[in-house]
């Protein structure tokens, strides 16, 4: 017999809403992009009563001046903070673009003063978290947050403050995206607030987290959707420093925001001068030196790996036995390492902190002098807003990049698999690009990313291109068409050979291994290297460059490890874990050489011997 399913029109009370918990908690982004579709958004039903007059009626700017003075301390607002506390007033859904440094969380904070309700901050990090509410405490603002460092008492007394009373004591409520999504005592209280008309506002700090080509993605940012979907009506506004406009609209779709007043001030930081270096031989005793030359200012090093700060820190205190002025901060250092160490570089106590992106957001030290990156940014996105970590007091502050191709190519095999790869490919192609251009100006550059408009003269010589540094153009055509033509032998040969082994043909080097009986020395390109007394290091700076450039590419090849072994009077295998092979072979502009185009390497180092000469141990971590 055939169980027939009741409609839903049938279907118990009890069963639709655990039917509507279900959907609701399926954290699936094809889900919330397929209603989308089917069900463009509508102008939101305004069920938020605790403005005055029960109603969103705007503020009266002699109110938020008063508050500015009284609250805040501040005499006038910086630019685009009044548009958007204005707009927030009338309800509207708000997105606020502004570099780091600008005023963004005032532009949430004093609002959230004259509101009368409760506005909840979504915020990643804890210490970002635990220094606003800390600022916010010390100006008389109730402020409180919800995260998992908070003791289980004083949870209690902030669900009893939420809970017990029609208009909560609490004006800002931190949480991080991770408790917004577990916690079913947190979402049961924002409900409940809701049907009150107590929410006031959510607030989306770090906006760009949400999607997937912003450069700090976080898994949970994706489910602040719901937030419309749960509590209609109550207006959204996110924030960020840095976001194209790709993002920005991926951002506002996420979110479903309806209608939102995007406010965007300029990208540029005037203060801030910028210099790309290409690694040489010199490299390490270059950045030291510039150290060593800044060392009672505050500065931070990017580097690329957990390794690499380890090393460099090595690096810049051998022979010196008191060297507390520097350290080192990654995301292997437990949290009560990390929270020492950021204390003592905010209060002065170390001068320069070498770290990997980890050491981020919330980082708020006005008087930053240098910010320096140690390898190729991951994206200019990452290079702004690292880089923009200087300077905040407005004096001058130096940002300086030193890239090679090899890190480059470090970076391309570092990138994730799946759909949003060929997304972070562009990114790292776009900041080689910055760094590689000696042409243009560098904040010309950084602004038209960011859809700015902007013209060099405005630059007053602030960038090394601007400052006319002389750049030399030197021909390596006969060079590169020597390294195509190893691989594409090599490739005709059946033999797959990587960066390395290209690298000794072209020195005149024999293979070992499996090619050992077959003959390359005859191939065109064997031994070039040869009469121009080029090193190991010279040659590999040359072969990344044509991978940067797409005359090679590299292939990706993962091998099983297997091991061999008797049990039982049987051979078995065991696997035991894998690695992975790049191999070269010709790439997208390989036709270059075949037309007879020239090829040329630009840089302000007019010798050769430079390209690529320079200690990069990092690269074997």
């Amino acid at each position: 017999m055939t169980r027939v399913d009741k409609s839903r029109e049938d279907e118990p009370q009890s069963s639709k809403r655990q039917r509507r918990e279900m959907e609701e908690t399926v954290p699936s982004c094809c889900r919330e992009e397929n209603e989308r579709r089917e069900h463009p958004p509508k102008v939101p039903e305004l069920r938020t009563k605790c403005i005055d007059k029960s109603t969103w009626n705007g503020y009266k700017r002699d109110d938020l001046l008063r508050v500015l003075a009284v609250q805040f301390g501040h005499d006038g607002f910086r630019p685009g903070q009044e548009a958007v506390m204005m707009a927030a007033g009338r309800g509207q859904d708000v997105f606020v673009l502004m570099p780091t440094g600008a005023g963004k969380s005032l532009c949430y904070q004093l609002p959230a003063c004259i509101d009368g309700g409760l506005t909840i901050v979504v915020s990643p990090l804890l210490s970002l978290i635990e220094d606003q509410v800390h600022q916010l405490k010390a100006l008389g603002i109730r402020a409180k947050m919800l995260t998992c460092g908070v003791p289980r008492d004083e949870q209690n007394g902030i669900y009893s403050d939420l809970m017990a009373s029609t208009k909560p004591p609490i004006q800002l409520l931190y949480i991080t995206p991770e408790t917004l999504v577990s916690s079913k005592r947190l979402k049961r209280a924002m409900l409940q607030l809701f049907h009150q008309g107590m929410l006031s506002r959510f607030v989306i700090d770090e906006a760009h987290c949400i999607c997937q080509w912003g450069h700090d993605f976080r898994k949970d940012y994706m489910e602040l959707g719901l937030l419309r979907r749960r509590h209609p009506g109550v207006p959204i506004t996110a924030l960020t420093a840095t976001a194209s406009d790709k993002v920005v609209q991926s951002i506002a779709a996420s979110l479903r925001l309806f209608a939102p007043h995007v406010e965007k001030t300029s990208f540029n930081r005037p203060n801030l001068s910028y210099t790309c270096r290409l690694k040489t031989s010199t490299f390490l005793k270059d950045l030291k030196n510039f150290v060593m030359n800044r060392l009672g200012e505050s500065g931070i090093i990017y580097c690329l790996s957990r390794k690499d700060c380890e090393m460099l820190v090595s690096d810049l205190t051998e022979g010196d036995q008191s060297h507390h002025w520097v350290n080192f901060y990654h995301a292997d250092l437990d949290n009560n390492e990390k929270t020492f160490r950021h204390q003592a570089w905010s209060q002065g106590k170390i001068k320069l902190m070498v770290a990997t992106m980890a050491f981020g957001m919330g980082i708020h030290k006005p008087d930053v002098r240098y910010v320096i990156h140690h390898s190729l940014p991951q994206s200019i996105t990452h290079f702004y807003q690292e880089s923009g970590r200087a300077g905040r007091d407005g004096s001058p502050a130096e940002c300086v990049v030193f890239y090679s191709y090899k890190d480059y190519s470090r970076r391309k095999k570092m990138l994730p698999c799946g759909t949003s790869r060929q997304a972070h490919f562009q990114n790292l192609r776009d900041v080689m690009e910055l760094c590689e251009n000696t042409a243009k100006c560098r904040r010309q550059m950084l602004l038209e990313y960011f859809g700015e408009s902007w013209t060099d003269s405005l630059c007053q010589q602030t960038c090394d291109t601007c400052q006319g540094q002389a750049v030399v153009a030197m021909d390596i055509t006969d060079d590169c068409l020597a390294l195509w033509n190893i691989v594409k032998h090599c490739t005709q040969l059946g033999i797959q050979s990587t960066l390395i082994q290209v690298a000794h043909l072209y020195m005149g080097k024999k293979l070992t291994g499996k090619q050992k009986g077959v003959v390359l020395s005859k191939i065109p390109g064997f031994g070039h290297a040869r009469a121009k007394n080029y090193t190991r290091e010279h040659v590999e700076g040359l072969l990344y460059f044509n991978v940067y450039r797409q005359y090679l590419s590299e292939t990706v090849c993962t091998w099983s490890i297997v091991t061999k072994y008797l049990r039982y009077s049987r051979s078995q295998s065991k696997v035991n874990g894998k690695y992975t092979t790049y191999f070269l072979r010709l790439g997208h502009q390989h036709l270059a050489f075949v037309e007879g185009t020239r090829i040329y390497m630009h840089t302000t180092h007019p010798v050769l011997d430079d390209i690529g000469e320079y200690d990069d141990r990092s690269t074997h971590d």
